[in-house]
């Protein structure tokens, strides 16, 4: 009884490493006009604008910082409007490997972004 308890344990523990999928890389907004690209700063992760349709817009703002991992699919840090003049707690979570929900308030109101891992060539 006692090898099987641990031998399951063993199990959900390595099925969770491997189901782990790393936020860094480049991502895409829903509508495809922005392309982020998150890195690591030390323990942390933050992303810039790498690239933009948008006019009003300028590519290397900073736009998540001090993104920590909470666990294999949550990450809480900060997000930064383009313009930098506003900044929110975001909790980011993966929806599947591909695609990141972003949720955060703006004002009162609850929002939530989508983006789209770029497959890298």
């Amino acid at each position: 009884m006692k090898l099987t308890a641990i031998t399951f344990l063993l199990i959900l523990s390595t099925a969770g490493k491997l189901y782990a999928q790393p936020l860094a890389g480049h991502w895409t907004s829903a509508d495809g006009t922005r392309v982020y690209h998150i890195y690591s700063v030390e323990a942390e992760m933050q992303a810039v604008l790498e690239n933009s349709v948008r006019v009003t817009d300028k590519s290397g703002s900073i736009i998540l910082t001090a993104v920590e991992k909470k666990n294999n699919r949550r990450y809480k840090g900060f997000i930064h409007s383009v313009d930098g003049e506003m900044l929110t707690t975001v909790i980011i979570k993966f929806n599947t490997d591909d695609q990141l929900t972003l949720k955060l308030r703006r004002f009162i109101f609850p929002v939530r972004i989508k983006w789209y891992r770029v497959k890298e060539s």
